[in-house]
């Protein structure tokens, strides 16, 4: 309320509910994927991304507004990293163990949630 009127709240919640996003952006199957010259998954691994994020998204708009499409947006992202790590392991055997740091990744993504969840309670 210092800096932005009352007007913005709601525009504050979308804004909390994107930066979860950033949980998703530290893992990067994506580039194992590269490194294997194998961009056509990464490809159709988008588009099923796009299709699950405009479904979720028409969903959710419903039953939370604007913020049901950034909900949308995150689980669409959560699902398509988890495509692409379980690939990596059954098609390519590689854990994720491997090329994702779990500790540092699960201490920063539980901070996250509960920062997430303290702020809308």
């Amino acid at each position: 309320p210092l800096v932005f009127n009352i007007q913005f709240s709601e525009s504050a919640n979308i804004f909390n509910v994107y930066l979860l996003l950033i949980s998703s952006q530290l893992v990067f199957p994506q580039t194992i994927f590269l490194g294997f010259k194998k961009a056509n998954y990464l490809f159709w691994i988008s588009i099923a991304e796009l299709a699950v994020n405009i479904v979720l998204s028409l969903i959710l708009v419903k039953y939370f507004g604007m913020a049901g499409v950034a909900m949308g947006t995150v689980i669409a992202y959560v699902i398509e990293k988890l495509i692409m790590i379980i690939i990596l392991k059954y098609k390519y055997d590689l854990a994720p163990t491997l090329y994702i740091p779990i500790k540092p990744i699960f201490f920063f993504l539980a901070l996250t949630i509960i920062t997430f969840t303290y702020v809308h309670l």
